[in-house]
Order: C-alpha cells, then structure tokens, then sequence
C-alpha cells in the first residue's frame, strides 16, 4: 500500500504559523481569480442592465443565475475530465455537522489525507465549496498532485507543503 500524507489542517497550519488575527470571521472575503472573473462578469451584467434602462431586475437576476450555474457545471465538468473525484463523509453532532474530505486524483493514482473539517472551512455548504477550490488548485499545477505523497526531506515538497498552507489559511475561519 502506497504511503499517503496525512495532512490534517489543523497539523498545516501549526507548521505554517499562521496569524490568525489578520482573517476576521466575516468581515472580508478574499477573492480568488475563479472569483475575479465571476465577480467580474457580475458587474459587466449589472453594468450592461443599467445603462439599457429598459430590462427588469428579473432579466438581470436571471443572467446572473444563468452565467453562476453555468461556472458550477463548467467546474464540475472540468474535475470529471481530469480525473478529480471528491470524497465526502459527513459527522452529525447535537450541535450540528462536520463534512470530512479527500480530494481523488485517478488519472495520477493518488489521493490527498483526509480534511478532518472543525468548522474551519465554515459550514457543510462551505466546506464542499472550499474543497472544490482546492481540487482545482491542485490542478492548476500537475506538479502538486505528484507532490502529494512525498517526503519532507525533499525541498520540493517542503515547499508544495507551504503553498498548500498559504492555500488553506485563506478560507479557515478563525475561531472567535
């Protein structure tokens, strides 16, 4: 059995050190680019609606619903091409979920560790979210994905593991 880095967050962010008091719990989001250009396309659609003058806030609400499904199934369609699967596993508490994951990379034959999620990414809904950004993260470099498994003697991985830090400590959440 191929040996596997078990990344929990919480063990990254010790090693990453943090400054938790720069991320406050919503009072700023950090924008992505798959972000910047979502936002980007909004805005040309609110500017577009407002300068026609002659459409409904209806018209503009559905363009806007329209290009944001169409960027979820584009996203969705472009893990499946790679070969991404997201494996979820939910925990039920009295006090609410957990929704542990691993990212699959079946074209590579790899996977990442678990995310044991403490509310660090947010909610359920959140936490799915997030999970789909880092697995596109992941693909925007092969070079990660081969990284997965390696070795902290390696300075490759050392710094793979870094990035990765840097990646998740955008969207934890501080607990307050």
């Amino acid at each position: 059995m191929k040996n596997t880095t078990l990344c929990k967050k919480s063990i990254l962010i010790n090693y990453c050190n943090p400054q938790h008091h720069l991320i406050k719990r919503g009072e700023y989001i950090i924008i992505i680019t798959m972000d910047k250009e979502l936002y980007s396309t909004i805005e040309h659609l609110i500017i577009k609606w407002n300068l026609d003058g002659y459409k409904t806030a209806g018209h503009l609400t559905r363009q806007i619903m329209e290009h944001i499904s169409n960027v979820t199934l584009n996203t969705y369609k472009t893990l499946e091409d790679n070969g991404v699967y997201i494996h979820y596993v939910p925990e039920h508490y009295t006090d609410g979920s957990n929704l542990n994951f691993s990212i699959e990379f079946t074209k590579q034959k790899t996977q990442t560790g678990w995310y044991n999620d403490d509310h660090e990414f947010g909610d359920v809904y959140d936490t799915k979210v997030k999970s789909i950004k880092l697995a596109l993260w992941y693909l925007e470099d092969p070079k990660r994905i081969e990284l997965i498994d390696g070795s902290m003697k390696d300075p490759e991985y050392t710094k793979y593991v870094n990035d990765l830090c840097d990646f998740l400590e955008t969207y934890s959440i501080t607990k307050g």
